[in-house]
């Protein structure tokens, strides 16, 4: 990597940053398990769909040992609205499994363990949390290290973080991040097309719509018949057929959000 593109673009990075900065609740704070909440609830959803349900959740569940304990019924009805209802249930496993090792872990090694812990997540946490030095790569800041030529759009994973760990300053790995993130999201780098994009799949009449209907049926209504369920999510749906329904429903079994005994439907 070239040292002086590097220092010039770190320097213009910073300097810009100065003058645009967010203001979020998650950086407000150092605290990992606060930080960790964001993270999770950051996966797949936009900031400002985050940080009201953020300042409610840890409100609610101000440390592990509260999020531990908590019920899950209560904890999918407070997250409702962010989508992947699985991702709360992963957080109170991992609440779990982090008071069992008596510490909060520091490194993506340990992190990444946890359920609902990917590569990205298990660096972010100490990045924030302790100003560990990782890079970690998310899709705002893939779209700036392409658009500014450090990486190429044929480069595979492997390569990419090699080259965000080069570019990375040593000491400063959360403002760089912050920076980073709020760069890739503005207006400069909007239209930019970043490298192994996925294909986005469309949210109305998906599975992962349905599965947050029933989820969001379930909080108000914990205990229902099959066919009443099945009625009442079919309502606004252009085409929806029982075949559907229950490979959605053993989904959610499976993934142990809901029991169904053949003829009720519970919420675990």
């Amino acid at each position: 990597m070239d040292q002086n593109k590097r220092e010039k673009f770190l320097n213009e990075l910073f300097a810009w940053w100065e003058q645009n900065k967010r203001i979020l609740p998650w950086r407000e704070t150092k605290d990992p398990y606060k930080i960790m909440v964001s993270e999770f609830m950051l996966q797949q959803t936009q900031v400002n769909r985050v940080v009201d349900k953020y300042n409610i959740f840890v409100s609610k569940y101000s440390n592990l040992e509260s999020l531990a304990k908590s019920k899950k019924v209560d904890l999918l009805k407070l997250w409702q609205g962010l989508g992947y209802n699985r991702r709360a249930l992963w957080l109170k496993d991992a609440a779990i499994e982090i008071l069992k090792m008596g510490r909060f872990p520091s490194e993506k090694e340990e992190l990444i363990k946890l359920k609902g812990v990917g590569e990205y997540t298990s660096r972010a946490i100490p990045i924030f949390a302790f100003n560990k030095d990782y890079a970690a790569v998310d899709t705002n800041i893939k779209k700036i290290l392409l658009s500014e030529n450090f990486i190429h759009r044929d480069d595979g994973e492997k390569e990419i973080q090699r080259l965000a760990d080069k570019l990375m300053p040593k000491g400063s790995s959360r403002d760089y991040h912050n920076a980073m993130m709020d760069l890739g999201s503005s207006e400069k780098y909007k239209n930019t097309i970043h490298v192994n994009r996925k294909k986005i799949q469309k949210f109305k009449n998906s599975d992962r719509q349905v599965r947050g209907k029933i989820i969001s049926f379930l909080v108000n209504n914990p205990i229902i018949n099959y066919d009443t369920l099945f009625k009442e999510i079919k309502k606004d749906m252009i085409y929806f057929d029982k075949l559907r329904f229950d490979k959605i429903i053993e989904k959610l079994e499976k993934d142990k959000l809901i029991t169904f005994d053949g003829k009720k439907i519970t919420i675990n």
